[in-house]
């Protein structure tokens, strides 16, 4: 869990610095084009937003494989993917949406273009607001003590083949 948590905090930090990168192009005098000095910062944003969404839908996964009874697991990990698959349906629809809104107003920072990369680090503040609610290990261990003494279970833990 504090890798899921640190993934959501680096996303947080992140997407508002993407929309400062245009300012960075105009202090350096390039208004216009796309200078050299611009894709070094670009680039190490990019690898870290990745980075931060590997770690965080692989640590994502193993959580909620972690977190249920051996039992649930295939249901747990159906609606994980359906969620995840309505996610990349909807995301980019309200992701375009927000932009173009951003684009199309008069309004001044945040609601010109910075309005889709605040929107992103609203939306991750959240996650990591609810990963704080999520069990520690000593919580989860004690669990999986609990399941173990049921009657009817075997004594691996769950997730162990």
């Amino acid at each position: 869990m504090p890798l899921y948590r640190l993934a959501a905090l680096v996303s947080l930090v992140l997407y508002p610095l993407f929309s400062l990168l245009p300012k960075l192009a105009a202090t350096h005098g390039h208004s216009e084009g796309t200078p050299v000095g611009l894709w070094v910062p670009l680039i190490v944003l990019i690898l870290l937003r990745y980075a931060a969404m590997v770690v965080g839908l692989a640590s994502l996964q193993i959580m909620s494989n972690d977190m249920v009874k051996p039992e649930e697991r295939a249901l747990i990990n159906g609606l994980g993917q359906s969620v995840g698959s309505f996610a990349r349906a909807v995301g980019p629809s309200l992701g375009g949406f927000t932009w173009s809104w951003s684009l199309g107003n008069s309004l001044i920072a945040p609601f010109d273009f910075h309005a889709s990369f605040v929107l992103l680090a609203l939306i991750s503040s959240a996650q990591f607001i609810s990963s704080l609610a999520l069990p520690n290990q000593q919580e989860l261990d004690a669990e999986h003590k609990r399941w173990k003494s049921m009657p009817g279970q075997d004594s691996r833990r769950p997730g162990q083949v």
